[in-house]
């Protein structure tokens, strides 16, 4: 989901309510009822795009997004993760 002129909190928090309403809705089947969960990871990589082409942008903004969602996933799914850059050692 893209989401133009939206801060990384606000973003964050569409993000959680999504996450939320998911969790809390059940789909019914015969004899089951079946729950679903969902990981997100939201990413603002649009705002370090210097002199690079649009491609490379969209192509590490979604490398970025797709970091914090593992980073979800990893740290036990069912919840939302900002991508954080790692700092460079000098």
């Amino acid at each position: 989901v893209f989401l133009p002129e939206t801060s990384v909190p606000a973003a964050a928090a569409a993000a959680e309510r999504l996450r939320k309403h998911i969790e809390s809705t059940s789909v019914h089947s015969e004899n089951h009822q079946i729950t679903v969960t969902a990981s997100f990871g939201v990413s603002d990589y649009f705002q370090r795009t210097n002199s690079k082409t649009r491609e490379t942008i969209l192509s590490e903004f979604i490398a970025s997004a797709d970091q914090a969602l593992y980073a979800s996933k990893h740290a036990g799914r069912n919840r939302v993760t900002v991508y954080e850059p790692k700092e460079v050692a000098l």
